[in-house]
């Protein structure tokens, strides 16, 4: 019951980003910015939040881990790579996503499945699916940072 309202929660997050987010959209267009010269500030809260739910072993590590997997597999490992590599992600954060798009669907599955055991009170789900929709906030944020830095930069010939 947990992993069903949650994958519906992340196939619906997945779909906004699909719409909303400028690095897809810029991969879209063959406009991706380059990587900024210095680590973005949104970067640093998104990175301490994953770290604490994998130190913690948490249902809200699972469901962080198939929001990303879900990602992947929706959008492709390479647009995953990209937004890492112009994020300034460190590829061991996501190291999970595996080489091969099925491997995230399995991943998903597998997540979901995990969360299914570890929660079995429904009461749980407004908590998870708040502590899901903080990591995807951070991420957008991030995302948002590293498109706005290339439209921001301003080279003058004075």
């Amino acid at each position: 019951m947990i992993a069903s309202a949650l994958r519906a929660e992340i196939e619906r997050c997945t779909r906004t980003i699909r719409s909303s987010n400028p690095l897809f959209s810029s991969a879209l267009d063959g406009t991706i910015p380059s990587r900024a010269p210095s680590a973005p500030r949104a970067l640093a809260p998104l990175l301490d939040l994953l770290d604490r739910e994998a130190r913690d072993r948490t249902a809200a590590h699972l469901a962080h881990r198939a929001f990303f997997l879900y990602l992947a597999a929706e959008n492709g490992l390479p647009w995953m790579r990209m937004v890492e590599q112009r994020c300034g992600i460190p590829r061991e954060t996501l190291a999970f996503l595996g080489r091969a798009q099925d491997e995230c669907r399995n991943g998903v599955e597998e997540a979901l499945d995990s969360l299914d055991v570890l929660v079995s009170d429904p009461a749980q789900l407004p908590v998870l699916r708040s502590q899901l929709r903080e990591l995807i906030g951070h991420f957008d944020r991030l995302c948002e940072e590293v498109a706005r830095a290339r439209v921001d930069i301003h080279v003058s010939a004075a």
